[in-house]
């Protein structure tokens, strides 16, 4: 394992510039085309939350667009959110955060895109089930494209629901629980939602979202306002190393700005999945008359995965966690055992029990729309099981090779589809009000 953990991180290092290149210039464009969208319809994105969005009230098969909108967030929304920001600190320095937090904003746009195209492309096949996402609209790019991404999604999706379960099994064996266990129950938990379909999970969704998203931030600003006056020191070591080299302590190597940007860029890719496809999956379920209101709500509706992100990453540089011990997923959940009271450590330890849960079933349904569109919705059951199994297997192994491996999937899927996005973005220009591709 130790082998081939190292083969990937060799591939990955060779070919982690070229793809940080070509997804930030990627948000770059899409921020230049739709002029900003992300401040410029921030006003019209409150006013579709508040009730302004046009539908079809075509229940079959379908949800509401804030269903749709809380389903795809509850996807994105997860551990990564929590461990992401501070595994990115500990591998490229406190510089990494904001590389990081600069592409969750500019890539909010490439999310856009990639909703709008799956609202106005999505169909359904002949038992009325709705088949949209990037499986759709790069079909109109080419065939063999559509044919690629949906094959390699699946893999990279099942990789990132057992790094979950890795992530969350490795916190709980800090209070005794068997990583096994811990597989275990997620996997049951698992199976039981997917048999449900889209109706269970966005049921699911719904309710856990609230109650994980504000439970975390309550017990990351009890952290982060105690000695508020150390925020000056905190800032002032991100705004020093974003674009200069970061000594790791002990003094024994440094970091360099070219390894902090790449870091933190790629775990921004992984956080908000901007780029990648796999959030417009649950979108195209939205019961809506115009894609360009669904497009908004996923670009806006990512200030909360850049606020999170920057709570967690600001909780491990205020801490100094991130400089002790070697790379590990629970850097997190070890400064809220210090530094927090008593109860701090069970909200967190609450918020990631929905974090995980809401993220591993939303990936596994993703994965599972994409197998179905590939068999005809054929051999589901036993799909499931088969993601039940990856589940529970991948609360064992170790983090690196997960996280390795997800890298080097995370290249082979999103590359064809940014570039796919760009040229339909060319060919046939964004998804406007009121309008079809």
């Amino acid at each position: 394992m130790t082998y081939i953990t190292l083969f990937f991180s060799l591939i990955n290092e060779y070919t982690a510039l070229p793809v940080v290149v070509i997804f930030l210039s990627t948000a770059f464009f899409f921020t230049y085309l739709t002029r900003c969208g992300q401040i410029r319809y921030f006003s019209y994105f409150l006013k579709l939350i508040t009730g302004g969005i046009s539908r079809t009230h075509d229940k079959k098969n379908s949800i509401t667009p804030i269903h749709a909108l809380i389903t795809a967030m509850s996807t994105t929304i997860g551990m990564g959110n929590i461990v992401g920001p501070s595994i990115a600190i500990m591998i490229g320095g406190p510089g990494a955060l904001f590389w990081l937090l600069l592409y969750i904003f500019f890539g909010s746009s490439i999310k856009f895109v990639e909703v709008s195209y799956a609202v106005a492309t999505k169909t359904k096949n002949t038992e009325g089930e709705i088949i949209g996402g990037p499986m759709r609209y790069l079909s109109l790019v080419s065939p063999n494209l559509a044919l690629f991404y949906t094959i390699l999604i699946i893999p990279l999706l099942l990789i990132w629901s057992g790094l979950q379960s890795n992530t969350f099994a490795q916190i709980l064996a800090i209070d005794g629980v068997p990583p096994l266990i811990t597989g275990i129950c997620l996997a049951l938990y698992l199976c039981f939602v997917l048999l449900g379909g889209i109706q269970s999970v966005s049921k699911i969704a719904n309710k856990l979202f609230p109650i994980m998203f504000f439970s975390y931030i309550i017990a990351s600003f009890v952290i982060l306002l105690r000695a508020p006056l150390s925020f000056f020191d905190v800032f002032s070591l991100i705004k020093n190393h974003v674009f200069s080299p970061f000594a790791i302590a002990g003094g024994l190597s440094t970091i360099s700005l070219i390894q902090s940007m790449q870091t933190g860029i790629l775990r921004g890719i992984f956080i908000s999945e901007s780029g990648i496809g796999t959030s417009a999956i649950a979108h195209s379920f939205a019961d809506t008359k115009n894609p360009f209101d669904q497009g908004v709500l996923a670009m806006c509706a990512s200030v909360a995965d850049l606020f999170l992100c920057a709570l967690s990453g600001l909780i491990a540089l205020k801490t100094g966690i991130f400089q002790e011990g070697v790379l590990r997923s629970t850097l997190v959940y070890e400064a809220f055992i210090r530094h927090s009271p008593l109860w701090g450590k069970y909200i967190l330890q609450l918020s990631a029990t929905l974090f995980v849960l809401t993220t591993i079933v939303g990936n596994s349904f993703n994965a599972l729309q994409n197998f179905n569109v590939l068999t005809k919705y054929k051999f589901t059951k036993l799909f499931i099981l088969c993601v039940s199994f990856i589940v529970i297997y991948g609360a064992t192994l170790p983090m690196l090779f997960l996280l390795q491996l997800s890298d080097l999937l995370l290249i082979l899927v999103a590359i064809p589809h940014v570039l796919g996005l760009i040229y339909l973005a060319v060919k046939k220009g964004y998804v406007k009000k009121e309008e079809k591709i």
